[in-house]
């Protein structure tokens, strides 16, 4: 039964594939055909030139795609740049319950033991918040 459900779906993506192929295969076919039509008649002087116009325009089109960030003015930015702070109510808890240093958490230097899971985590990882509370004072 799966069997047959699976021959089914393989044949209905090869199917599904097949005729994409298929599409992108007649596109291609037309738009050469077009493309012919259009400069089979122009020497080989007249396609070179053409040839740089359409290099030239497509490089200048990436220079100026990949140079215009860096020229845009500020004040037409969307994005602002504000400084990082932290909620008073988790400040007031660090400021509080904050032990000294790691002795202090659990009586002996822990450094190659695992926490314990039942403590706070601010009390093991005290230094966590002290980047954000130095970077206040600045």
């Amino acid at each position: 039964m799966r069997s047959k459900e699976k021959n089914k779906r393989e044949l209905l993506t090869d199917k599904a594939a097949e005729h994409t192929v298929k599409l992108i295969l007649k596109c291609q076919e037309a738009f050469s055909n077009r493309l012919y039509s259009l400069t089979g008649k122009w020497k080989k002087q007249q396609q070179r030139i053409f040839l740089f116009a359409v290099c030239v325009v497509m490089g200048s089109l990436s220079v100026v795609a990949i140079l215009q960030p860096f020229y845009t003015k500020k004040s037409n930015s969307q994005l602002s740049l504000g400084s990082i702070s932290m909620p008073k109510n988790i400040e007031d808890k660090f400021e509080k319950g904050r032990p000294k240093n790691r002795l202090q958490v659990t009586g002996k230097n822990n450094s190659d033991t695992k926490p314990d899971f039942g403590t706070d985590t601010t009390q093991i990882r005290s230094n966590l918040f002290d980047s954000l509370l130095r970077l206040k004072k600045i």
